[in-house]
């Protein structure tokens, strides 16, 4: 077996511990979203949590408020779906829950293990909140957000 140094630096010795934290690198909207009932594009953003140096935190805004929401990270994107799900479902995903605030604001924090070999795995995400006038099933949607594992 050889030793294939890039393949270490992209996904880091699988022993090691990530020293500095984790970094959200290369994130690329895809998509558009589905709208709200009234007209504004609900938005994600993903980065690095001030908790915990492998923490990230997911946000949504723009959405209606004191709303269910749920988040669905994966990691490979869906073909053309179209219902506006661009996280593949038939794939490896998981899902995590919210309540928006009086603004339409939610965030969910997630702490990954300090596992070198995460490191240059990309991840989908993408944010759906309940809207009852919204889209063909009741939701508005974010854009997804792809995005790539790296250490500060």
């Amino acid at each position: 077996m050889t030793h294939d140094p890039e393949s270490s630096r992209r996904h880091g010795d699988p022993g090691a511990a990530i020293a500095e934290g984790l970094l959200v690198a290369a994130p690329a909207a895809i998509g558009r979203g589905t709208p709200t009932t009234a007209g504004r594009l609900p938005q994600i953003a993903v980065r690095s949590s001030p908790r915990s140096p492998t923490a990230l935190r997911f946000d949504v805004f723009g959405t209606p408020g004191n709303t269910p929401a749920i988040l669905l990270l994966g990691h490979r994107r869906s073909e053309a779906d179209p219902l506006g799900v661009h996280v593949d479902l038939t794939r490896p995903f998981v899902e995590f829950s919210a309540t928006t605030d009086a603004f339409g604001e939610a965030h969910v924090e997630l702490d990954l293990p300090e596992h070198a070999h995460l490191l240059g795995h990309r991840l989908l995400a993408q944010w759906f909140v309940r809207d009852a006038g919204a889209g063909k099933l009741g939701f508005c949607a974010t854009p997804a957000l792809e995005f790539e594992l790296a250490e500060r």
